[in-house]
């Protein structure tokens, strides 16, 4: 059922009619006063670490929606607020707190984020086939409020609890939040007032959120009967963003007063009364994608994520003028280190010339070294250049070591740059990029599913060097043709017998002289990135392939290009814009070399 009543009109109809909004504390006492008391936990072995608070009483055709809950200190005893859970739980929600009944030791975000993971794997099955996966808050007081706040980016969360919290660190970064948040705070006593207050201040406009305070100090009354009035402003928040309970709405605009709150609200006179609503109001928070570096096929794909709405952003600062305007022009943000670029980004793709590729990803290393904290957010690095799998492979093994937390994934680019196109059905004439390895970009928590889609992806598997072993036989193929036919063209043209070799080509083989004509004079702004790709690809075939020191034939292939482009660079493309022009400057350069 959807609601479409504004919290305005909800708070002038109810008032009327209630008092005091769910008078939580009016009924029983410690465990729950929802209608489905008493509210309890267990645990599971299937989640280990976490305790499940659950209803007692069957809910029916009701589904639960989820509470993943961080506690104070960052403690693993999932009983630290138990008054609270046992009481959401009552009104039929499914809430899981960090850590074993009375456990020890301590959680991190990644703590919470395997609640989630659980909900989303669990969720619709056996003993859990009433919970909501598609309905999760994510919650907590103190450290586990930042928790909290590092799980805002993750797309399976709906919405957020700061408890008596708030950012530590990068400070700025609830500019970008995009969800709605409940603040809970317990006046200037409370040791995180000044971080709550700044957040809330930070908030972009049009952002619903709700925060409260009452002199009551760190933690406020979480320890009281169902959590007290802090368990009151939490509870009727989820009662009305993830069941629509307009009963609960009227809390945050009237109903608080009961309860002594001081109030600051932003955007709630909306016509929202669930997540439903407030997800086709408010966009996910823009997914950012760092793109190093910004050359034709960096651009074209930077053109195509802003075209499906992702923030694109990169590091030129050392470029020249006409690549910065270029990239400025295309709406793509500058960063003028790559400590701001990858503190600010969900994703790295690497798209440079494959002699360059790992130079980037020590770039990326030293740079998640050298940064601020990322407060949680989980970085995927996409290698998309055309090396070997081996190099992969040594890329891979380096990011385990020096940036444990990145998630790596092999890639490749098959075709030309992205460009819009009619007669596409999505708009786009698209490369298609095989990926592989252990962290499949379609399951990634951000975006992820839709960045796949949108970038065209295939998965190989979960092996690392599949996807970039791919790319090499498929280039050793197209550019190892182009290379053939630089040599053919331009010795039939040393000769004079140019056009009747292509006379011939028509007569026998005409698709193979348009590739050709096309591959030649489309290779000579390209010839310097062909040089290691061709040694990339001798190195695929020798390891993978068994070819030994057969393979040594790329190593001619990698000197053609580079001759190619001696040449480019000295004599400049001016003359070659067609096959003859190419060959014919290609010709008197190599003449040249030899005299």
């Amino acid at each position: 059922m959807k609601y479409t009543l504004t919290l305005a009109i909800v708070a002038l109809t109810l008032d009327t009619a209630v008092a005091s909004p769910l008078n939580v504390e009016a009924r029983q006492q410690g465990s729950g006063a929802g209608p489905y008391a008493p509210g309890t936990y267990k645990t599971d072995n299937s989640l280990q670490g976490h305790t499940i608070y659950y209803p007692t009483k069957n809910t029916g055709s009701e589904k639960l929606p989820v509470l993943v809950w961080g506690n104070g200190a960052c403690s693993t005893d999932g009983r630290s607020n138990s008054a609270l859970l046992q009481n959401i739980a009552s009104y039929g929600f499914l809430a899981i707190a960090e850590g074993g009944p009375n456990g020890g030791g301590s959680s991190n975000a990644q703590t919470m984020k395997q609640a989630i993971d659980w909900v989303t794997n669990n969720a619709g099955k056996g003993a859990y086939a009433n919970v909501d996966a598609s309905k999760i808050m994510a919650a907590g007081f103190s450290c586990g409020g930042v928790e909290a706040i590092d799980n805002i980016w993750d797309s399976r969360v709906d919405t957020i609890g700061v408890i008596s919290s708030g950012l530590l660190s990068n400070t700025s970064a609830a500019r970008d939040w995009r969800k709605p948040i409940l603040f809970v705070l317990g006046g200037q006593g409370d040791i995180a007032f000044q971080n709550g207050e700044r957040d809330f201040k930070n908030l972009a406009q049009g952002v619903p959120s709700w925060k409260g305070n009452i002199p009551v100090g760190h933690g406020g009354t979480l320890g009281d009967a169902n959590g007290g009035r802090f368990g009151k402003a939490i509870l009727n928040w989820m009662l009305w963003t993830m069941k629509g309970n307009t009963q609960a709405a009227s809390y945050f605009t009237s109903g608080y007063q009961a309860d002594g709150y001081q109030v600051e609200t932003h955007d709630l006179n909306l016509p929202i009364s669930s997540i439903s609503q407030l997800s086709a109001i408010y966009p996910e928070m823009s997914t950012t994608i760092a793109i190093v570096s910004i050359g034709q096929m960096g651009l074209g794909i930077a053109q195509l994520l802003k075209a499906h709405d992702y923030r694109v952003i990169t590091n030129i600062s050392a470029r020249s003028d006409a690549t910065k305007s270029r990239a400025e022009s295309a709406g793509i943000e500058l960063f003028d280190t790559d400590e701001e670029l990858v503190r600010s980004c969900d994703y790295i793709l690497s798209i440079v010339p494959p002699r360059d590729a790992i130079a980037t990803a020590k770039r990326v290393e030293v740079a998640l070294a050298n940064g601020r904290d990322r407060g949680g957010k989980q970085l995927y690095y996409l290698d998309l250049n055309a090396i070997s799998p081996s190099t992969v492979k040594t890329m891979a093994r380096s990011f385990e070591q020096n940036a444990p937390g990145l998630r790596f994934v092999d890639g490749g680019i098959i075709g030309g740059p992205p460009s819009p196109s009619e007669s596409e059905t999505n708009g786009w004439k698209r490369p298609s990029v095989p990926l592989s390895g252990p962290h499949p970009l379609h399951s990634a928590p951000v975006s992820g599913t839709h960045l796949a889609e949108v970038l065209n992806t295939r998965y190989l598997g979960a092996e690392l060097g599949t996807a970039s072993g791919l790319k090499c036989c498929f280039a050793a193929l197209s550019k190892g043709f182009t290379a053939l036919a630089l040599q053919s063209f331009t010795t039939a043209s040393s000769l004079g017998v140019l056009n009747p070799l292509l006379e011939y080509m028509d007569v026998y083989n005409i698709g193979a002289r348009q590739k050709a004509e096309r591959g030649v004079v489309g290779c000579t702004g390209k010839a310097y990135r062909w040089v290691e790709e061709m040694n990339q690809i001798g190195a695929c075939f020798e390891e993978e392939g068994g070819w030994k020191g057969d393979a040594k034939v790329f190593r001619e292939i990698a000197s053609v290009f580079q001759g190619l482009a001696d040449v480019v660079e000295r004599e400049g493309k001016d003359e070659m814009g067609d096959v003859e022009g190419v060959v014919g400057v290609l010709g008197e350069g190599l003449r040249k070399e030899r005299t």
